[in-house]
This record gives C-alpha cells, structure tokens and sequence, in this order.
C-alpha cells in the first residue's frame, strides 16, 4: 500500500460536504463546508456550515391563516474535530465530532391576511438548538493535497420540541409539533477536501 508523507508544518485545509438525510419522514440532501487546521497529521480542529439544500417536501400541515403548507427548513453551524489513523496511508479511518448551533423554521411564500397585510408567521423565525454530530469516515489520499471521504454520521437534537399554533396537522387538526425524534437521524457523508494534510 502507497504512503503520503507529511511534514511537520499546520496543514490548512476545508471541505465540501454533501449529505443525503431522512428529516421528518423526507428524503433531503445537506451541504455544506468545513475549514480548519491539521494541528499534526492525526488531528483536525475547524469550523462547520451545514444546510438543507435540495429535495425539501411541504409539511403534512396548514397555516391556519393563509392555508400554505410549509417546508421545513435546518441550518447549522459550529465546530468540527476529527481524529485521523494512520493518515500517511492511502486508505484509511477517521472518527469525528461536531457540535454547534441549529436555527430551525419553516418557510412559506408570502401571503397577506383578511385585512390585505402581510402575513409574516412566526415560525418563519423558528428556533435555535443544540446538535451533536459524531462521525465514521472512510479516507482515500488521491494526492498529498486532495483528499476523498465516504463515511457516516448521527445527528442529534437534545431536548427539542417545537410546537407551532398556526399549523395544524391535516391528519387530526392539532397544533403541529417538531421533535427530535423527528430530526436526529443517520446521514451518509460525501466530503472532498482539499489543503495541506
């Protein structure tokens, strides 16, 4: 098996990420980037911006003013740490863990109410949570520069739960309710990063 050699400089490095996902029973994909620091060849410390991007689906719920459906809307931030073993090798394994912030809304297109005012509801603003990611990767070395990752991750949300009064369930007409049940879950990791190991 083929080795890279590293140096004992700080490797400056970032990360494209992309992230198929199961949110609240619907398939999506996260993106997203890192940007940090190799602190030696084993370790890496960095910040995180993640996002939903694609393939987001209308809730199964109604404004009750405007009678749009919603789609839900994750963004977050923080920092990022991943622990690398035998990084010299071509192949090789790698733990991480992010923790950081999430800003967690729906959006809707803009309506007016009765009175022909705009209608902004409050959920649009959504709320802010914790989340906890640790991580498994798998790591191939294309190049002492360029860097290819599949691997898998858990998100988690403690102690969320969001209860919105102006959507409704269309199943039953109560207050619609996000928990973390509804938002941890498993993702795949596709990450092509690129700097100094």
């Amino acid at each position: 098996m083929s080795s890279i050699s590293y140096g004992s400089d700080i490797g400056i490095n970032f990360g494209a990420v992309m992230q198929p996902v199961n949110i609240n029973n619907n398939f999506s994909v996260i993106t997203g980037g890192k940007a940090g620091v190799n602190i030696t060849k084993n370790y890496f410390a960095g910040l995180a911006l993640y996002g939903m991007t694609l393939f987001k689906k209308e809730l199964n719920g109604t404004d009750v003013n405007s009678k749009l459906k919603p789609t839900l809307e994750l963004n977050y931030y923080g920092v990022e740490f991943e622990y690398y073993l035998h990084p010299e090798n071509t192949m090789h394994f790698s733990a991480g863990f992010f923790a950081g912030m999430a800003d967690i809304y729906f959006d809707v297109p803009v309506s007016k109410d009765a009175d022909s005012n705009l209608y902004v509801p409050g959920y649009k603003t959504g709320v802010s949570n914790l989340i906890i990611q640790p991580s498994v990767n798998f790591n191939l070395n294309l190049k002492s520069f360029y860097r290819v990752v599949l691997g898998f991750s858990y998100r988690f949300f403690p102690n969320f739960e969001y209860t919105i009064q102006e959507l409704l369930h269309d199943s039953n007409n109560t207050p619609y309710t996000l928990k973390s049940e509804n938002i941890n879950g498993f993702a795949i990791n596709f990450v092509v990063r690129l700097g100094s190991f």
